[in-house]
């Protein structure tokens, strides 16, 4: 057996962008909610991203022995799905500001119309959005199975991955701050593990079918 992460700063790395990610996600989302302090959510969702896309990352280096074919698919689609966060944080800016700029409510209206209605947008747009939890779930039941972080990390992150795209297509408040709330548990219980060498690599026993 010998670490996950082979250098203290790998290891250090991981275990930053763990803790921290969760936790500007929900200060991203709670900025959202407060007038006036839009550009700052989305500053602040810029960083986000880099962080959940290093900490997806660190879970891929953790599954890597275990459940490689697994982990790599559920990562890169996870992955996909956070690079396109970045173009929804965007238009979720525009569409903020716009609102601000005192546009009147039927030019407003005809923008978002507009907008919603286009093919490219649900192709590029709508329908990439749910590959970051899609990916989580994937990454949640292989963590659960290999058993390579504790269980209630694993958990959180499958009830997690369910109930992202609840609060964030409903744009129900309260459900994107449970699931906020899910992914800090989950990525901090993991981030702490890394942080305090707790995980190993074993080569047995692998999952089947990874």
């Amino acid at each position: 057996m010998k670490e996950v992460f082979e250098t203290k700063f790998s290891r250090n790395a991981a275990a930053i962008c763990l803790l921290t990610a969760p936790i500007f996600l929900l200060s991203t989302d709670f900025l959202n909610q407060i007038e006036g302090f839009s550009f700052a959510a989305y500053f602040l969702a810029e960083i986000t991203v880099g962080l959940l896309m290093f900490s997806v990352l660190a879970i891929m280096q953790i599954l890597r022995l275990k459940a490689e074919k697994s982990g790599y698919m559920g990562g890169a689609i996870a992955l996909l799905g956070t690079l396109k966060g970045t173009t929804i944080f965007a238009i979720n800016y525009l569409n903020a500001e716009l609102a601000r700029s005192g546009l009147d409510a039927a030019a407003m209206q005809r923008y978002l119309t507009a907008a919603e209605g286009t093919f490219e947008k649900i192709l590029w747009f709508a329908l990439p959005g749910p590959l970051f939890p899609l990916g989580l779930l994937i990454l949640g039941i292989v963590l659960l199975k290999t058993k390579s972080v504790s269980q209630i990390a694993s958990i959180a992150l499958i009830f997690c991955a369910i109930a992202f795209p609840v609060g964030r297509f409903s744009g129900v408040f309260g459900f994107v701050l449970v699931s906020d709330i899910l992914l800090v548990i989950s990525f901090c219980l993991i981030g702490w593990q890394v942080f305090n060498s707790t995980l190993v690599e074993q080569r047995q026993p692998k999952l089947q079918h990874a």
